[in-house]
């Protein structure tokens, strides 16, 4: 009789055996026994700072100047072992266990981090009207070898207040003031984690285990990706021009900011191939260049009328990214490139709507198909703009060549900002507005795959059953729920401007009123202010977009929700 033991794997495996007459299967359960596990571990973290500050006025020459360093380390260490066949309960240690070397699991690991840094600044004003600032940075990171370990990150920036200068006479505008800076930062790509560390050097990593002379040994061997020593800071420069005004006795408060923003550098993977005798991949470079251009704009008003004090602000940010170089296979097709054009675009298909008739089906192309499937009633009808060599025109049917860039605007692009604070007679009513514009937003759910071809659309959601399009429903405003969903893209799945939205809101964020208690009714009883209030937040939105709340990433996101409080404030 043959004895057949079954599992041995990892813990909670339980695999069940065939069954034969002739075999006797004994269960190990993932062959877990009863063991005891102890884990030590070591952290040592330390960080040193020094500053000099120098600070001096010579009648209307001001100077403050600053000189200072950074040093911050990390040292980690970490060791685990366990044993099997616990002999007792009742004594938790080493010794009551198995002393089997197959029954004894050790590991342990180890990391080590060091930066240092150099900074400066110095500030200099003239009579209030001449500003200059200059600073920089000088950063080392344990990331990059010892010829690209540091890196010189310098900054700058000039304001001159007009309306300080003698020949500034408009009683209208009370003050004036141009601005412009420059700037440089580093990124070491620790942040997250987006750039392994020691990348500069042949790292050992774990390797296949081998047999020698009757014995099971584990393997060691160098890492897969070739070592890269120029890998480098990714640097970040910013330019900023803008002036500030302040009108009608600083009633009227207006700025105006441009920006542009570059980042050089970026660590990214080629797309150069190797064959496979080469045996390894190549490294990531500091290849890629990406930029950001935008502005902001601030408006604020302030006045009363009697007893009635109000003011109410406004403010809005453009912005829109493109790369200038990404790592791209040649001979890739235009719709298919990321130069010029930002990162949150969307490639889909372009839909031509529901087909709700025979009518429509019946002008179709004869052999016409949609991925090799016949057209049918309810399907979403595609746009037939490639061949399926991708080249320009309709071929009769509908492949994965038909899709194009159907957004470059998957995040929004402006965002603005309302703020209202009125006051009569010890009532208070503060409001925040919040909204967004310029915005392509895309129906879907927790199972979409952002950003690639397929993307699930929210069968869950309610409409999608009860408003489909049925032969009872020729005008439903989602496809019928008939036919593969998740899989076929002409029932609902996949990316497309069918599911495209104008993703554009304006929420009333927060909402307060309050009372002041008059103060003198309070300094009888010793109580120098009592506010009464009450709150709210995320009371309505306006949006075209009514599949769910805009501000949701999912139908199946974490909803936003409306809040309501109330309280007082006491100050005695």
């Amino acid at each position: 009789m043959r004895v057949q033991t079954v599992g041995g794997g990892g813990a909670g495996n339980f695999t069940l055996a065939p069954l034969n007459e002739n075999d006797r299967v004994i269960n190990t359960l993932g062959g877990r026994r009863e063991g005891i596990q102890e884990e030590y571990s070591i952290t040592n973290r330390y960080q040193l700072n020094g500053f000099l500050k120098y600070v001096n006025n010579f009648g209307e020459h001001n100077v403050n100047a600053l000189l200072g360093f950074e040093k911050s380390g990390l040292n980690f260490k970490n060791l685990s072992a366990s044993r099997e066949d616990l002999l007792s309960t009742s004594i938790e240690q080493f010794i009551s266990t198995s002393t089997d070397r197959e029954r004894s699991v050790v590991n342990g690991g180890e990391n080590e981090q060091q930066r240092l840094s150099y900074l400066g600044r110095l500030n200099y004003t003239y009579a209030d009207k001449y500003v200059a600032e200059f600073s920089f940075r000088y950063d080392g990171s344990f990331q990059f070898s010892e010829d690209n370990r540091f890196g010189f990150f310098p900054s700058a920036s000039l304001a001159w207040n007009i309306s300080k200068e003698d020949f500034f006479n408009i009683p209208q505008i009370n003050t004036l003031k141009l601005r412009g800076s420059f700037g440089q930062t580093g990124d070491d790509g620790t942040l997250n984690n987006r750039v392994a560390p020691f990348q500069f050097q042949n790292n050992f990593v774990g390797a296949s285990s081998y047999l020698f002379e009757n014995e099971f040994l584990n393997g060691i061997g160098p890492q897969s990706v070739v070592p890269n020593p120029d890998i480098t800071w990714e640097t970040h420069t910013s330019f900023n021009a803008g002036f500030d005004i302040s009108l009608f006795n600083n009633k009227l408060d207006f700025t105006f900011d441009i920006f542009k923003n570059t980042v050089k550098d970026i660590l990214l993977g080629t797309t150069v191939t190797v064959p496979g005798s080469f045996g390894a991949s190549l490294p990531a470079t500091n290849f890629g260049e990406r930029e950001f251009r935008g502005y902001e704009i601030a408006l604020n008003y302030r006045g009363s009328i009697g007893e009635f004090k109000y003011a109410v602000g406004a403010n809005m940010g453009y912005a829109k990214d493109k790369w200038i170089k990404f790592p791209e296979e040649e001979g890739i097709f235009d719709f298919q490139s990321r130069i010029g054009r930002p990162e949150a675009r969307r490639i889909g298909y372009i839909s031509e709507g529901i087909i709700r008739d025979q009518a429509t089906l019946d002008a179709l192309p004869a052999g016409f198909t949609q991925f090799g499937r016949t057209p049918q009633l309810g399907e979403i009808l595609f746009r037939d703009i490639r061949s399926t060599d991708f080249s320009e025109g309709a071929d009769g049917v509908i492949t994965a060549q038909d899709v194009d860039i159907i957004s470059d605007n998957a995040v929004p692009r402006i965002n603005y900002g309302i703020t209202t604070d009125f006051e009569w007679k010890g009532i208070t009513v503060n409001a925040l507005f919040q909204g967004v514009g310029a915005y392509d937003k895309f129906v879907n759910t927790l199972n979409s795959q952002n950003g690639g071809v397929f993307q699930v659309a929210p069968r869950p959601y309610f409409e999608l059953w009860t408003d489909a399009w049925s032969r009872e429903n020729l005008d439903g405003r989602y496809p019928a729920v008939e036919g593969n969903f998740l899989g076929h893209t002409e029932n609902g799945g996949g990316v497309s401007t069918f599911w495209k939205r104008n993703g554009a809101y304006l929420r009333l964020k927060n909402l307060t009123i309050g009372y002041n208690i008059p103060s003198e009714v309070l300094k009888s009883v010793g109580i120098e202010r009592l506010n009464l209030f009450v709150n709210g937040t995320n009371l309505f939105v306006i949006s075209d977009f009514d599949e769910f709340d805009p501000e949701q990433e999912r139908l199946d996101s974490y909803p936003l929700f409306k809040t309501f409080s109330t309280g007082i404030n006491l100050t005695f």
